[in-house]
């Protein structure tokens, strides 16, 4: 499934492990910087599926721009709203050949799995020059240990704005230089 609207809404049943599959998906160009892109899912495992069921939700989105370098926040959200859930792994990729599901070598972003649950995860990362067009990839891996087991879950990627001076660190530093300035204006006189 794609867009070019930058939204992709979904239902998918994919066998009869699930009774239902459900996502929503953000990005380019209903969100801009510093929000880059914004994912959630929510699935049921059936009334009687194959133990463990697993469910593998790979969300890509292609042609991100305005990122040549800095910090990148990735941050997730997974719950087990009800019932067995087993295991879970979220996973974000960058590509900077701007390649739909670009998962190569070099292109983890970020990886987590909770072992506690509910469980929010947040961690920055810098990234370096070459990033002016490319593309992220959103990997869920949820393990369903037991029928009718639900699972809640959503990942962001946002640029993280570089530090601003306040306009007080401002006239500290302009104070310093004054005095320093005045310092050696007297020393030469």
């Amino acid at each position: 499934m794609s867009s070019n609207t930058g939204v992709i809404p979904g239902t998918i049943v994919s066998d009869a492990n699930f009774s239902s599959i459900t996502f929503s998906a953000q990005g380019v160009p209903v969100l801009g910087n510093p929000d880059l892109s914004t994912v959630t899912l929510d699935a049921t495992a059936g009334s009687a599926p194959t133990l463990p069921a697993t469910l593998k939700v790979e969300i890509t989105q292609i042609n991100l721009t305005g990122f040549p370098s800095g910090t990148l926040n990735v941050s997730d959200h997974s719950d087990p709203l009800i019932g067995i859930i087993t295991s879970v792994n979220q996973s974000t990729y960058l590509d900077p050949s701007n390649t739909a599901f670009g998962t190569g070598a070099g292109t983890l972003l970020d990886s987590n799995t909770p072992v506690l649950f509910p469980d929010a995860h947040s961690a920055n990362y810098a990234v370096g020059p070459g990033l002016t067009t490319f593309s992220e990839t959103q990997i869920y891996t949820v393990v369903f240990g037991g029928a009718n087991a639900s699972y809640g879950g959503a990942m962001d990627l946002k640029s993280v704005p570089s530090a601003v001076p306040e306009p007080a660190t401002f006239a500290v530093l302009g104070t310093g230089l004054l005095g320093l300035y005045l310092t050696r204006s007297r020393r030469r006189a």
